[in-house]
Parts: structure tokens; C-alpha cells; sequence
């Protein structure tokens, strides 16, 4: 059964051969749908927004438009650390905003078959893990392929509103 639903889950998620943005975050690869990445840019000072969550660094004006901006870091609940000069924000489309999240270092693009991504593994009960859209694995490598519209819940997406207003 719960094969079969992940074999569903792949077909819903457009996870049967596709293309991700590989990015890192404290050395480990994870993978956004290519499909959600508006633009990658180099990381640049945002204005901050006083009383946001931690998590929010602030809004950049991106050619007339704002966009709330998100230490994944941070929403992932990992640790924190110093940006450094590979560090980068990228810009993510959804159907009513995008949002930037900031990452570590951007790896590459990546195309993936059917047979190279696997089900999320179990975890605890207590552990959210509807976020994971696979595990990618190909040429040895491990990438946590995520779902990004998952990620934001909807206080993030009130949060987002509010400053768009």
C-alpha cells in the first residue's frame, strides 16, 4: 500500500524524470523541483521586518516586486551558521507569490529517473516528513528532494500577505 501510494505520489509530483535545483545546506544536497525556481541570485542585505519569525530575514524588491525572504536553514530547524560568498537566495514561483529561501551553496541541476528517487523513509510519528517529496540517490550521492510548497504552512502564508500589503 504504501508503495503504491509513493508510485502515486510520483506521478502527482511530476517526480518521473525530472529536473532539480541542487543546492546544500551544512554539507548535505537537497533538490527543489526545477519547475519552482524563478532565479538563483547572489545573497544581498534585505530589509528587515520587526516581530517576524526567525526564520524570516526580511523582503527584497525584485524588479518592482517584494518578496519575503526565508533562511532555510532556520525553517528547516538546523543549525544556524555565518552566510559565506557561495551562499545564495533562491527565488521560488507559486501559484499566488513567490518567496526566496536562502541556501548554503547552489551544486548544480540535476535530472533524475524513476528509479533513482525513493520513498521517504518512516520516522517517528512525532516527525513531520510530508515535505519530503523522495530521496534521490545517483552516483553515490544522497539528495533529500523536497516540497517546497509543504514547507510554508499557513502562517507562513499570512505572514507573506501581510507584508505584500
Amino acid at each position: 500500500m504504501e508503495n503504491e501510494d509513493f508510485q502515486d505520489k510520483r506521478k502527482n509530483d511530476n517526480l518521473v524524470s525530472s529536473r532539480f535545483l541542487v543546492f546544500k545546506l551544512l554539507d548535505k544536497e537537497y533538490g527543489i523541483p526545477l519547475l519552482q525556481v524563478r532565479e538563483v541570485m547572489a545573497l544581498r542585505e534585505t530589509t528587515f521586518i520587526p516581530q517576524s519569525a526567525l526564520y524570516f530575514k526580511g523582503i527584497l524588491n525584485i524588479r518592482g516586486e517584494i518578496v519575503a525572504i526565508m533562511d532555510l536553514r532556520l525553517k528547516l530547524k538546523l543549525a544556524s551558521s555565518l552566510q559565506s560568498n557561495e551562499s545564495s537566495i533562491v527565488i521560488l514561483d507559486f501559484s499566488h507569490f513567490s518567496i526566496g529561501v536562502i541556501v548554503d551553496s547552489i551544486d548544480s541541476v540535476i535530472g533524475f529517473n524513476q528509479d533513482e528517487i525513493n520513498p521517504a523513509p518512516n520516522v517517528e510519528q512525532k516527525i513531520e516528513t510530508n515535505f519530503i517529496l523522495g530521496i534521490a540517490n545517483k552516483d553515490k550521492r544522497i539528495i533529500l528532494l523536497l516540497n517546497m510548497g509543504k514547507i510554508f504552512n499557513c502562517e507562513d502564508a499570512i505572514t507573506l500577505d501581510q507584508k505584500a500589503s
